[in-house]
């Protein structure tokens, strides 16, 4: 692991909250990993909940990191993982050339833990995305779960935290600004942000701290709280992370944030689906207010699970970018 560096103290005051958009969109069934939809998408997305983030003034701090980002390097973030593809523990620094100081949004996929990479179809958008509002954007890998292989929670866990650490380690070489340091996942990589920004002893045994981590967007996961009737309906879930009551606490983000209160995250949750799904949302961010930081959560409408992501940062989209580039530069000011 890296050994503990100094870093950021001091918390800036950021400014008032993100602007409420709109009435309640209409909540769409489903939970899992379905492909985009074919329909028209809705005009606005609904922030739901939550108490005051982030606001909406221009990050003009960054001004000198906005443009097109060049990359990727990559860097190999671990190297403790035995025999495992070195790829699968590697992570993409897409930067300015010649910038520094420059804020950091490092992004974790989605697929299940079980698939996905760092280059997926998304990922030079969301570097295009990270260089309009200057930062920059570091896409992670982590190691797989495979059914009946080595790999369960909390590996997977343990390589974002290792990489989130080794960006921080790295910030003045790879001209980043390690107090304005911000996580974004989809899917199963919004679970590990969360965690990684709520479970206390993730970031500090890779030599870092949750007080590290500025913000978080995390796009639509159903992990916050992952319960025994979760895991005996889903093989998914089974294989991540066991069967075990202690090691499904100690992988819920929720359960995180209400036994670990203090030095989190501010959150932005962007969720969609079915009413219950919308209620986990609700629950962890009311569970992060109650922790001192604040949350938000945004509701998709009528976008599926894939949308969240692969809409965000598209020219003209209305639902999720305008709300997350809002979120982003109050991070970033």
């Amino acid at each position: 692991m890296n050994a503990p560096n100094p870093r950021r103290s001091l918390r800036a005051t950021l400014a008032p909250a993100l602007a409420l958009v709109l009435a309640l969109a209409a909540c769409a069934g489903g939970t899992g990993d379905e492909r985009p939809a074919t329909s028209t998408a809705p005009a606005a997305g609904t922030a739901t909940t939550g108490t005051t983030g982030p606001g909406e003034a221009a990050a003009g701090s960054s001004a000198g990191c906005a443009g097109r980002l060049t990359g990727p390097d990559t860097h190999r973030y671990r190297d403790d993982a035995g025999d495992d593809d070195p790829d699968l523990v590697s992570l993409d620094v897409y930067r300015r050339p010649g910038a520094t100081g420059c804020p950091a949004l490092v992004w974790v996929h989605g697929g299940g833990w079980r698939r996905g990479d760092k280059a997926g179809r998304t990922t030079d958008r969301k570097a295009a995305f990270a260089g309009e509002l200057g930062a920059a954007l570091v896409s992670v890998n982590y190691r797989l779960v495979t059914p009946g292989g080595d790999v369960r929670w909390p590996v997977m866990g343990e390589d974002v935290a290792a990489a989130v650490a080794w960006v921080l380690d790295h910030a003045d070489e790879l001209g980043i600004d390690p107090t304005r340091v911000v996580l974004l996942g989809h899917s199963a990589g919004a679970h590990l942000v969360a965690i990684v920004a709520t479970h206390p002893g993730l970031l500090a045994d890779a030599g870092a701290s949750r007080e590290d981590v500025r913000c978080v967007v995390a796009l639509d996961s159903a992990a916050f709280e992952i319960t025994s009737e979760q895991v005996a309906r889903s093989e998914l879930f089974a294989n991540a992370f066991g069967d075990d009551p202690a090691t499904l606490a100690d992988a819920s983000p929720t359960v995180q944030a209400r036994e670990h209160p203090g030095a989190i995250a501010d959150f932005l949750v962007v969720t969609r689906g079915s009413p219950a799904r919308l209620a986990e949302s609700e629950a962890f961010a009311a569970a992060v207010t109650a922790a001192g930081a604040s949350a938000q959560v945004l509701d998709a409408g009528d976008y599926t699970h894939e949308q969240v992501n692969t809409e965000l940062g598209v020219p003209g989209e209305q639902v999720v970018t305008p709300p997350t580039r809002a979120f982003l530069e109050g991070c970033f000011a």
